[in-house]
């Protein structure tokens, strides 16, 4: 399966949140993303070099593990002022913790079509939630998912 991302996460990532410019800008661009000139959908290695590209300039003394935490963790900010985000964060404050886990894969779908997860409930409140789709760029994908599922949802 070949896996792709969405532009809403290359906006939310770079053109909302990090605003790269100069040299920063220019290796996204050798990386395959172009702020001036977005598409629709890109392959997934782009946004796995694109990630690689942010973690060495914005957390150069960190190991890529932990930088793509913490730009998961930027990310949903501004995931959230895209259209897409917008859509989905208007929608949040309904949501239950509950129900909120239980849209998960749908969610999570809207950066990356091809993502498959699943959700095991271990109790009535605890739940695992596991991500199939692409390994490179998981500590990114858990930081940004697990900031969402704890400031979210405004309903008990």
């Amino acid at each position: 399966m070949s896996f792709t991302a969405q532009y809403s996460m290359f906006e939310g990532l770079f053109d909302r949140v990090l605003k790269p410019a100069g040299p920063f800008r220019e290796e996204l661009l050798a990386a395959g993303y172009d702020s001036a000139s977005p598409i629709p959908v890109y392959p997934m290695q782009v946004w796995h070099d694109c990630l690689k590209v942010s973690a060495r300039f914005l957390f150069p003394q960190q190991p890529l593990d932990q930088a793509l935490r913490a730009i998961g963790r930027q990310f949903l900010a501004g995931y959230f002022e895209t259209i897409i985000g917008r859509m989905i964060a208007a929608a949040f404050p309904y949501f239950s913790p509950r129900t909120l886990m239980l849209r998960a894969p749908r969610l999570l779908r809207s950066g990356i079509k091809e993502m498959q997860t699943e959700i095991e409930w271990l109790s009535e409140t605890k739940v695992k939630l596991t991500m199939r789709g692409p390994h490179e760029g998981a500590g990114f994908f858990s930081a940004a998912s697990s900031k969402s599922a704890l400031s979210g949802s405004r309903r008990r």
